[in-house]
């Protein structure tokens, strides 16, 4: 299903959540997969939108019901992550966090209060695709990078890792959070506390820490005493990057990526081990590992990381069977290139979307000992399933040409780019063993440089003069023109 909207083509930012994807076992014990699933099990079924040959991966995904979230002129309207179910049950209503700044760009751009970021929300029909329209919310208190359930109803959220300043050896460092779960209206996070803070101790001394994995914790039983230890990931420099090397720009050091565990639902954090830039392995002139997404495999025990290396590369992977206090040495991955975020389905399928250049989700099994294999990552491109399911002809909404030819990292896609690459991945629910997700992704009409020089004029919209750097001007903060506007940042949907 598809939500109109109306937009035009110099609007810079399309944010659409959608391609509800199924992924089930493709051979011998169920029927075609399909989404919608229904009781006779192969209505709806069509061929995987980009998917290619089997490759020994036995999954297959199909795409549908493309949903717009929102559309705007502000400075920029993308890195739709984390997308996440409000709480823990799987009719949840869902949640997602978009970036209002650039990179490299002012936050907030000067002329524009409005806040950094912005949530929406959007009551679910029980499959994730159906329900309530998206709508954005001001009031939304929701993390922006790891969380951890801690029970059906509240979640912990983790929005930032910082290193205490009062401490010169730099190896403790503070993570700020908040437990939340839903509102009266059933869809809207809300605070069930104050915002808290959680201690991380036993770090190796750091230069500077740059971000928190912006996916769920990995939740494993703990190697004694019964409870369950929630490990996590961050990248930035330790105080011997210097000597690691290989990075480029200037800068003679690498990112590493370090992991964390807990044992008290992320009251507190200790140091566990850091995943450093291999010059043995892994290729020179690169940024090392960095924007970490971290998944515990089918058999509950072991750890999956998938990172990056650099833009335009392949991602990397590494695995650990003690909770990530060692890991195998990193195995260069057949997908590409940022911010990948991974999922594990109760069904085996490993599901990973990122992109750079272009847009993509990749299939793996996770099941076995030696569980993915890293080569065996199986693609669909994103752009051609997004074409497929919206239809039609406007190419405010639709991927070009080049974005639907990307088939590896060294593709070449528009210039300048229509997608950032940054997903969000949420899971649905299981029937059988066919198993569905949302992803959500972004559709950019001037890449890095944020919106057209050209004002945009669209009656019921914020405006903003980006040749000029103008304040927004607020034309009408009603119904106008079938749209709807969000009094405070100016967002239209």
């Amino acid at each position: 299903q598809m939500v109109s909207v109306k937009v035009t083509i110099n609007m810079p930012s399309i944010l659409i959540v959608g391609l509800a994807t199924a992924v089930g076992v493709a051979a011998g014990d169920i029927p075609a997969i399909v989404w919608p699933h229904d009781s006779a099990g192969s209505a709806g079924a069509r061929s995987p939108p980009g998917g290619g040959a089997n490759d020994g991966v036995p999954f297959e995904a199909t795409f549908s019901d493309v949903t717009m979230i929102g559309s705007s002129n502000y400075t920029h309207f993308w890195m739709p992550q984390p997308l996440l179910r409000v709480t823990a049950a799987q009719t949840a209503a869902l949640a997602v966090h978009v970036d209002l700044c650039g990179d490299g760009t002012p936050c907030p751009p000067p002329g524009h209060p409005q806040p950094t970021g912005a949530f929406f929300t959007k009551a679910s029909g029980g499959g994730g695709a159906a329900g309530g329209a998206w709508v954005p919310d001001a009031a939304a208190d929701l993390p922006t990078a790891t969380v951890i359930r801690l029970n059906a109803t509240v979640t912990r959220g983790f929005g930032a890792i910082v290193l205490n300043g009062s401490d010169p050896t730099n190896t403790t460092a503070t993570m700020v959070y908040q437990d939340w779960t839903v509102g009266t209206d059933g869809r809207t996070p809300r605070g069930v506390t104050p915002p808290g803070t959680a201690a991380v101790s036993g770090l190796p001394p750091m230069l500077r820490i740059a971000y928190l994995q912006s996916t769920p914790s990995a939740i494993l039983q703990s190697d004694g005493g019964g409870g369950e230890v929630a490990v996590t990931q961050f990248y930035g420099y330790l105080a011997s990057a210097p000597k690691l090397g290989g990075c480029h720009g200037g800068v003679a050091m690498c990112y590493s990526t370090v992991t964390l565990g807990s044992n008290d639902h992320g009251a507190s954090w200790t140091f566990r081990s850091a995943i450093h830039w291999d010059g043995t392995r892994m290729p020179s002139n690169v940024e090392g590992p960095c924007e970490p997404s971290l998944v515990a495999l089918p058999d509950g025990k072991t750890l999956l990381s998938v990172f990056r290396l650099n833009s335009n590369m392949n991602l990397w992977q590494a695995t650990s069977t003690d909770g990530g206090f060692s890991w195998t040495p990193g195995r260069e991955t057949a997908a590409w290139a940022v911010f990948p975020q991974v999922r594990a389905l109760r069904n085996g399928a490993l599901v990973l979307t990122a992109g750079r250049p272009g847009i993509g989700l990749w299939l793996a099994d996770g099941r076995g000992p030696n569980a993915p294999a890293a080569t065996s990552w199986k693609f669909y491109n994103l752009a051609r399933a997004h074409n497929a399911a919206v239809g039609g002809s406007n190419p405010a909404v639709l991927y070009p040409g080049p974005e639907l030819g990307v088939v590896n990292a060294s593709s070449t896609p528009s210039d300048p780019a229509m997608t950032k690459a940054y997903t969000g991945l949420e899971t649905t629910g299981c029937v059988g063993t066919t198993c569905s997700l949302l992803v959500s992704y972004d559709r950019l009409s001037n890449g890095n440089r944020g919106p057209d020089p050209r004002p945009t004029r669209s009656r019921g919209c914020r405006l903003h003069d980006a040749g000029r750097g103008e304040p927004g001007v607020d034309l009408d903060d009603v119904r106008s023109g079938g749209r709807r506007v969000h009094p405070l940042s100016g967002l239209c949907w």
